[in-house]
This record gives C-alpha cells, structure tokens and sequence, in this order.
C-alpha cells in the first residue's frame, strides 16, 4: 500500500507507539520438534498472511499447546505489522494467534490514550515512516525498539472514534467497490476462455452442420473439419540443455536470449522478454529456435504456451512446434491453450509432473480450412482486444480506488481532512425532492471548484452529467446530444435555482461566462451530501479531481465520449475507439466535428488510464 508522508496535525498530541501499545515481537517455535505444531492448534501467522483491515483467521500452519507455551499469543483485534522484509505491511488479528519473528504485533491496551481501531488506521498510515526507519543493509528491517519511536497523532478519545468510524463506512464503500471490479475482471477472463473454447472447437457460423469429433472430451465439430493427430499439424521439436552443472556461471550472462518456464507463464501471447541469457558456452549446449515457432512448457507449469517473438534458446523443459503448410500458428496456439486440463492428465501421476514429445504427438486436436483458421483467429484477437482494454480500465480503477483509499486513512488520521461529528438523525437516509438534491450536487461540485480559473457553466453542466453517468448519483436528467451535450438545460436551470434560494450560491453572468459566487450560507448544503450518496462519494471524490484543471472543452469531449460509449453498451454496439468517435462525429451534433479525430481518441486513451470508463 501507498501512503503520504506521516505529517501529523500538531494541534493534536503526538506521543511515540511505545507510549500507547504494547509491542510484541514474535517467534518461531523449533521446527524439528513436531510437538510444536498441530493442524487443529492456533494460527501461527507470517507476513504473507497479513491483509490490511481484514482480519486475520486462519493460516497455513498452526501451534499446538505446546507449540503455545513457547510462544508469544496474541489476543484477538490486535494489530500485526511486518518488521522484517516487506517493513509496514499491516494486518488485524482475527481471532487470537501467535506470529513468526517478522511480525511484530501492536496491543492497543492504554484505551484512554489511544482506541485500538483508530490504532490500526495510524499504523496504515505510517507505512512510509516504518520503511524509512527501517535498517536496509540487505533486508529491510524495523526492530522493536526504532518500531516504538514512530510517532503517532493522539486526538481526544471521542475524536478518534469518529475518525475510526468514518473510515470504517469510507474503506468499507471502498473495498466493496474493488471487490465488484475483481469479480467483473474475472468475469470477463472466464468469457474470454468461453470465446475461444467455442471458437476454436465450434467455428464462428452456429448453422453449420455438424459430426461427432470421435473425441468423448470434444464432443460435435463442424462437419468439414478435420480431427489429426498434433504430429501431423506440426513438427515438434524439444529444447536442449546438456551441461551439468546446470548452475555454472560460465554458461550465462551472455548475448543470446535464453527462454525458461517462467517466461512463457508471463507471456499473454507473443514473448519477447526473458529473465536469462547465455554466454558461447552456454548457447554450445542449448539449442536456438527461430521468432515465430510456438513454445510449450513440459514442465513445472504444464500446458503454458507463448509465439517466439525472437529468436531464442530453449531447455529441455520447453518443446516447439513448427506447423506444417496449411496450418495457421496462432490457431494451433489457441487450440492448445483449450486443452490444458486434457495436457495435465498426459502427465505420468507417480513422478513430477512432466510431458514429452512421444505423449504429446498423438494427441489429437480439430483444424478446420486454412483460410478459416485465420478468420477464427482475426475474430478472437479483436474480442481479445476488447477484453483486455476493459481488464486494463477495471485494474487501473483499482489502482486508484487502492490510492484513494491510502490517502483517505492518511488525511483522517493526521488531522487533514476533518471528520465532524453526525447525529442518528443525519447518518439516518433521507429522501429529498429531486430539485433539492440537484441543487445539493450542484453546491457540492461549485463549493469544490468555484475558484478555479477553468471553472463556469458548462463545466459544471459536464461534471453534473457524469456525476450521474459515471459515480451512480440519480438525479432524473435527461440529457440531450447539443451542441455542448449532453446537457440538460432544464435541470441545470433548476438546480441555480435552488442554490440561490437556499442562500449557497449565485450564478453571476460576465464576459467571459458565468461565475457561482458564495451567498451568506454558503457550505450549508455539506451536511447534505454524505446524507444522500454515501456510496457514490468515492467515485464522485475521483471525477472531481480528474476534472479540477481541465477547460470547458476538455470537459465537454470526455463527457460526450462516455456518453456514447454507455449508449453503446447499453445498446449492445460495438465499442471499439473508433466506433466511438465515429458516433461522435457522425451521429451527435454537426459543432463535434471542430475537434479533431485524433483529439477524441487521446481523450478516449486518458479515459481509460485513469479509469473513467462506464
């Protein structure tokens, strides 16, 4: 996790952790005495078992009693912070445990100094202190004692409840939000798998007759296509690595690439980049295959595979194949890739795991006509592509709600960001007249943007449009596709309205557009807004700040374009950028066409950099 420098609100005590919590480091009970561990015992948790606010459980191995007597237990809501290695990485204790030495474990018992919730978010944020007062000769290292010194900002009990409290309801909206974004990306990896499955063993054409493959794992093909033995469909030759051995250093960091199991499991399609090289001794006993052939591991990880996109040496535990006239490399590529669980049961159960080419060639696999195989594989790439532009826009939103998430926690717990105090009534949900909370919404983006060179009327027409389209927050509009759109005149109308009403603000007309000047109430309507959206907050926090400096124009091209684009989606059409500003230039309103295409899509590109996409 990312956190601020830990510049703490000197308004507020700030008292060293050795003062407010006990510090315990842990230990390791000796491992050759199996007494110590019992898999029905307490959990005995490392580093990699820490998971920020969520709480720690179970683990891998666990204590026995007397694995216990000769350790360090812990009681349940203490915080766990990794001292040794990966320094500042926190966790809460689940249930009560005891930890390695890498750990060393923070009990919150001095309640009227410091509550043990608010606690837990102060460590988060002095991750960066931890780094930097740790010991990095070789491995970082934080002892007990340097770990005591770091200071943390002690408010007044009742504050740091609060504070404990929204950030509780904040994180939670948060990480329930990441959690929805994972599902969907997982989602989408398992579509992608259904499309080739479906392309590459049932073609593109759903009305084509059909035969039984012979295959019972296969099942019905299409009629004309083939079913063949691998061997006929390619040449399979395996790599080669004859020196032992294998760890001498003369044989590497040479000039010639040398490709290894590892490489092609990171490979998504075309490898180009490998972690070793071999040196004229090294290549002597290897074996180089040409840019263009297509690898498979044989061992380890069985069934990875990858296209050369360079010329290579490969071990004995990768083999290639080189398909014969008439067979496409990339169709024999995501054909194999459908065969993983098949390429697993090859392989002998009572040794490590492992293929060779004699298992391997009589395999069989379907083909269909070259020219076909083509099609099939044009058509998966240009679904893949899409696929991978929406996984690439959900890991960047991740990326920034997991930033937003560290700056949030930071900000309230070193007095940044005041967390003020709501009654039963306020945090009650309130239902309100959508005129109200138009003029809300409308407060909240001028209250936050009112000072900004760049900011005036249309602006804020764009940032109410995706306040709706983009963070959820249902206000009725009805949007046109103008000459500015989308707009809704009629609502943007009422909404200056109502602030003027309320005494928040007063739209004022100049030369250079109008301006929202603060009345005698303005800020009055801040008790509002966390009362109505509490779970769009996060996202509408976000916008906001991506549109902060941007001008009218740049507005009005990023609102438009994720119009379009939800239309789209919405209307099951084809999104690809160029479909987008197409419909853009073509279908909305003749004043887009002053923007130039290449404008729209950079635009489209920093969309989905920064994750706002529909």
């Amino acid at each position: 996790m990312s956190t601020q420098p830990n510049t703490l609100n000197r308004n507020w005590p700030v008292i060293p952790l050795k003062y407010l919590a006990t510090l315990i480091t842990g230990s390791t009970p000796p491992k050759h005495d199996t007494a110590n561990y019992d898999e029905t015992g307490i959990p005995w948790i490392k580093p990699d078992d820490l998971n920020g606010l969520l709480p720690v459980e179970t683990s891998e191995e666990r204590l026995s009693a007397t694995g216990e007597s000769v350790s360090r237990v812990i009681p349940e809501g203490t915080a766990l912070v990794c001292c040794i290695g990966t320094v500042g990485k926190i966790g809460v204790a689940g249930t009560r445990l005891a930890t390695n030495q890498q750990i060393n474990s923070v009990v919150f018992d001095r309640p009227k100094m410091l509550s043990a919730k608010y606690g837990v978010y102060a460590l988060m944020s002095s991750e960066q202190e931890h780094i930097r007062c740790a010991n990095k000769v070789v491995v970082a290292i934080l002892n007990k004692s340097g770990q005591g010194n770091i200071p943390l900002s002690a408010p007044p009990i009742p504050e740091q409840c609060r504070i404990a409290a929204y950030l509780d309801e904040q994180t939670g909206k948060i990480d329930r939000l990441m959690e929805m974004r994972r599902r969907q990306m997982a989602l989408l990896k398992e579509q992608r798998a259904a499309l080739i499955q479906q392309a590459v063993t049932r073609g593109l054409n759903p009305n084509v007759p059909m035969k039984d493959s012979g295959l019972p794992w296969l099942g019905e093909i299409p009629a004309h296509w083939a079913v063949m033995p691998v061997k006929y469909a390619a040449r399979i030759s395996r790599g080669r690595f004859g020196h032992r051995p294998r760890t001498d250093p003369v044989l590497y960091d040479g000039p010639y690439p040398f490709v290894q199991t590892g490489d092609v499991a990171t490979a998504k399609k075309f490898l180009t980049s490998y972690t070793q090289t071999l040196t004229e001794k090294g290549y002597s006993v290897s074996v180089e295959f040409p840019a263009g052939t297509l690898l498979m591991a044989i061992a380890a990880n069985i069934g990875d595979l990858a296209i050369l996109g360079i010329n290579a040496c490969l071990p004995d535990s990768i083999v290639g194949f080189f398909p014969y006239t008439g067979i496409d490399v990339e169709f024999l590529y995501y054909q194999l890739s459908c065969m993983q669980s098949r390429l697993h049961a090859l392989a002998p159960e009572n040794t490590q795991m492992n293929l060779n080419i004699d298992r391997l060639s009589p395999e069989k696999i379907v083909v269909p006509p070259h020219e076909e195989q083509k099609e099939i594989c044009r058509r998966i790439n240009e679904s893949e592509a899409k696929i991978e532009s929406t996984q690439s826009a959900y890991a960047r939103q991740l990326t920034l709600l997991a930033e937003y998430r560290a700056a949030l926690i930071h900000e309230c717990v070193t007095g940044q960001r005041t967390v003020t105090q709501r009654t039963a009534v306020e945090t009650r949900p309130t239902k309100a007249n959508v005129h109200f909370l138009r003029a809300v919404l409308c407060s909240e983006i001028v209250h936050r943007l009112h000072q900004e060179p760049t900011f005036g009327r249309v602006k804020l027409e764009k940032i109410l449009f995706l306040s709706e389209a983009y963070a959820g927050i249902d206000l009725e509009g009805r949007y046109q596709r103008a000459a500015a759109g989308p707009f809704d005149n009629r609502a943007l109308r009422s909404a200056e309205s109502q602030i003027q009403k309320q005494k928040w603000y007063r739209p004022v007309k100049g030369e250079k557009g109008t301006r929202y000047v603060p009345m005698e109430k303005a800020g009055g309507h801040q008790k509002y807004f966390p009362r109505y959206w509490p779970e769009q907050q996060p996202k509408f926090d976000r916008l906001v700040e991506l549109l902060r400096s941007f001008d009218t124009e740049q507005c009005e091209i990023v609102a438009t374009l994720f119009a379009v684009w939800k239309d789209g989606l919405r209307a099951d059409q084809p999104c690809t950028d160029a479909d987008i500003v197409e419909e853009v230039l073509t279908q909305w309103h003749p004043s887009k066409q002053r923007i130039p295409r290449e404008r729209w899509l950079n635009a489209l590109q920093w969309m989905k950099q920064e994750g706002l996409t529909p």
